[in-house]
């Protein structure tokens, strides 16, 4: 009689170990996908700002090569 209660006492105290161990699991999946999110954003931006810094150089090169065309040729 004792010896079944005592399991059955246990049991409860097992699951709620259990349901406590997963929380962390959970928080941590959760972390590591807003984190995979945000690296996402970050490459874009990266991308976008090398992108516009990339066409920038391009503009002023082209700029500076057609003035000093213009300025050779005058």
């Amino acid at each position: 009689m004792r010896s079944s209660q005592k399991i059955d006492f246990l049991k409860p105290d097992f699951n709620l170990k259990e349901t406590a161990s997963s929380i962390p699991v959970n928080l941590a999946k959760q972390n590591l996908f807003n984190y995979n999110v945000n690296n996402v954003v970050v490459v874009i931006v990266v991308v976008v700002v090398v992108v516009v810094v990339v066409v920038v150089v391009a503009v002023v090169v082209v700029a500076v090569a057609a003035a000093t065309v213009v300025i050779s040729v005058v």
